[in-house]
């Protein structure tokens, strides 16, 4: 949690500076300008900087632009949009009002533009424009050497800015049996807009499952990515780094949450040795690190019309102990029930290939519904 307020903060920080240098427009030159994009109407961009004051360029000699506030579009086929111009590996794109759509767009097409209708009041905040906020509480169902079932609640966070973008989600189920949290998850995921073809990125975790037996996971990565696809329909992310974790794991925990008071010989230890199990907690904690590779994808498109549907996988080889591997694979489906209410159904694996206590399985499935609530 320590990890997710830092990161939380810093990326806060950097939007509050970031935001200050405006719009910003590329040169086909490769040059670059930092100031409000006036209009584009016919094949003639204005641009207006603090420097040069105003200047009018035709639009072939525009690259991209990034912009940070809202326009309408009105384009050469009579076709008319709203949303904000932004630059990804070196294409134009328009994204859509709600955040979560784009299409890659030909400035050249542009007709003219003007304000968006009503977003005056929203003109004094950019930055919180640029926020997507989801809320969601629903129920899950959990199935691993300990099965249960029970509400939860998940907060997600996107902002795709001119300059950066930044992922987070915070994950905490309800479960209280001397043991709250059973299970949290905090992610957060950092990376530049840039003219690129690679891309750094950062990505935070921690983590507490006490149906594995971890009492608590921190994970920090550092790694480049790559966007494949990415149009109105669908968006296709992969990316690879260095990945090093800290794990502290406690058996007495999970053999608490699975209320068996009879003494029984477990084989627990990965090292072969025997331990009995209520007779001996001292024994059943361990600590442990890692230095692994991180491999991910994410896959988010249209479905059903105004639906989405996600996947993420990722991976970490572990490069300290050859032939180790721990995973986690998620989809959902998101369906609009208003425009602020959806319904999401989720599903996901963890594969640990060689869990430190044998009693535990190598796989968790979990799935769950939920209503998201958008602001």
């Amino acid at each position: 949690m320590k990890f997710r307020v830092v990161a939380i903060v810093t990326m806060g920080m950097l939007a509050a500076y970031r935001g200050a240098t405006g719009d910003v427009l590329r040169l086909a030159d490769g040059d670059t300008l930092s100031g409000d994009l006036v209009e584009i109407a016919d094949g003639t961009a204005v641009f207006h900087t603090a420097l040069a004051g105003q200047l009018m360029l035709a639009v072939e000699e525009v690259a991209s632009v990034s912009t940070e506030h809202e326009l309408y579009f009105l384009f050469t086929d009579g076709t008319a949009a709203i949303g904000r111009l932004v630059e990804r590996d070196n294409r134009q794109f328009l994204l859509a009002r709600d955040g979560r759509n784009s299409a890659e767009v030909d400035l050249t097409a542009i007709s003219s533009t003007a304000p968006a209708p009503n977003t005056a009041e929203r003109d004094n905040d950019k930055a919180e424009r640029q926020w997507d906020t989801q809320l969601a509480t629903g129920y899950r169902w959990r199935w691993n050497s300990l099965d249960y079932s029970e509400p939860f609640m998940r907060i997600d966070l996107l902002h795709q800015g001119p300059r950066y973008e930044f992922r987070g989600l915070a994950d905490l189920e309800y479960a209280d049996q001397g043991q709250f949290p059973r299970s949290f998850r905090a992610d957060a995921a950092w990376r530049p807009r840039q003219p690129r073809p690679l891309f750094p990125r950062i990505d935070i975790g921690v983590e507490r499952a006490i149906q594995r037996a971890l009492r608590l996971r921190a994970d920090l990565a550092l790694g480049v990515g790559k966007t494949l696809v990415s149009d109105r329909a669908q968006e296709l992310e992969v990316g690879a780094g260095l990945n090093a974790a800290f794990e502290y794991l406690d058996l007495a925990s999970w053999l608490e949450e699975k209320d068996d008071e009879r003494p029984v010989l477990f084989d627990l230890a990965r090292n072969g040795e025997t331990i009995w199990g209520r007779y001996a907690f001292a024994d059943l904690k361990r600590e442990e690190q890692d230095l692994s590779l991180r491999i991910h994808l994410r896959y988010d498109r249209e479905i059903l019309g105004s639906g989405r549907l996600a996947e993420n996988l990722v991976l970490y080889p572990s490069l300290t102990d050859l032939g180790e591997l721990r995973g986690r694979a998620e989809s959902s489906l998101l369906l609009p029930l208003s425009s602020r209410l959806d319904v999401r159904l989720g599903l996901s694996l963890d594969f640990d290939s060689d869990p430190v206590f044998k009693t535990i399985d190598d796989w968790e499935t979990a799935v769950d519904a939920s209503v998201v609530w958008r602001f």
